[in-house]
């Protein structure tokens, strides 16, 4: 499938997204739509076993959603072109009013498809992530950022709205709660060593070696037993909000789903004959 906004690699069992909206990879409907279909395509692939996220843009990751993007049903027309800029922009904003809770909803849902992904992925960030750039990073499962003059934040706030693409739930269940209200009420941007630090991302690396660094892991993570992981991803994430007795019968029932699965039978017999268990991902 041919995409205008990702170019899509696959080989060795990775598939390398490398997404591509200049000037600073902002979020658009079309955008986010085209991303669903791709998530799509990613998740029915047997052949992809583990998604690297990268950037085509040598100073961008992601930014949030695209503001100078009109949604559709949007009657340009309609505006007085006498108001001056302020009040124009407030009489656009009125008329999204009704709108608003549905872009962000594609927006979360885009995030969420990320999240749900049955195989690992990574966010390689090589620059600014910011708002719903970070948001989609928090969707990944390993995120690794690399030196230089790139920040990391959700910076809403500073705008007068809130990070409404899963921010306030996923940064808190990484970082906690004090620190995820500094974070966002101050539109923190940090540097990758600073995000390291807390713990926002997994590993600061100068910039020469976050390609290589990405790759090396990901390709690990390829030949793991990528069903497993599935399912130890669907623990995790499905049991954040479950009291402690709902996700150990959680675990038990994605255990159950394992047994004698082709992964789990190769992992046994290599570990009692001394082999090294050669995984297929099912």
């Amino acid at each position: 499938m041919d995409y205008i906004f990702f170019q899509l690699e696959k080989e060795d069992g990775v598939g390398r997204v490398t997404i591509n909206r200049p000037p600073a990879n902002a979020m658009s409907l079309d955008f986010l739509q085209e991303l669903s279909r791709l998530l799509d395509e990613l998740k029915e692939d047997a052949g992809v076993r583990c998604v690297l996220f990268r950037s085509a843009l040598p100073k961008y990751f992601m930014a949030g959603m695209d503001l100078k993007t009109l949604p559709p049903g949007l009657d340009v027309g309609e505006l007085d072109p006498s108001l001056s800029p302020r009040a124009l922009m407030k009489k656009v904003v009125s008329s999204l009013s009704g709108r608003v809770g549905d872009i962000f909803g594609v927006l979360q849902a885009s995030i969420n498809k990320v999240e749900a992904l049955p195989k690992p992925t990574i966010a390689a960030i090589n620059g600014h992530a910011l708002g719903g750039g970070l948001e989609f990073s928090l969707g990944c499962d390993f995120r690794i950022m690399a030196r230089g003059k790139g920040t990391i934040g959700l910076t809403e706030v500073s705008l007068g709205f809130l990070p409404a693409a899963g921010g306030t739930q996923r940064m808190t269940r990484v970082l906690g709660r004090a620190k995820t209200i500094e974070m966002i009420l101050l539109s923190k941007r940090i540097t990758a060593d600073e995000a390291a630090e807390i713990g926002l991302i997994h590993k600061a690396v100068e910039p020469d070696d976050l390609e290589p660094e990405s790759e090396r892991l990901a390709c690990e993570l390829a030949h793991k037993a990528t069903k497993a992981i599935g399912k130890v991803k669907q623990c995790v994430y499905g049991s954040e909000d479950l009291p402690v007795m709902e996700g150990l019968a959680l675990e038990n029932e994605c255990l159950a789903e394992l047994m004698l699965s082709d992964d789990m039978v190769e992992g046994i017999a290599s570990f009692v004959m001394g082999t090294q268990a050669e995984f297929k991902g099912c």
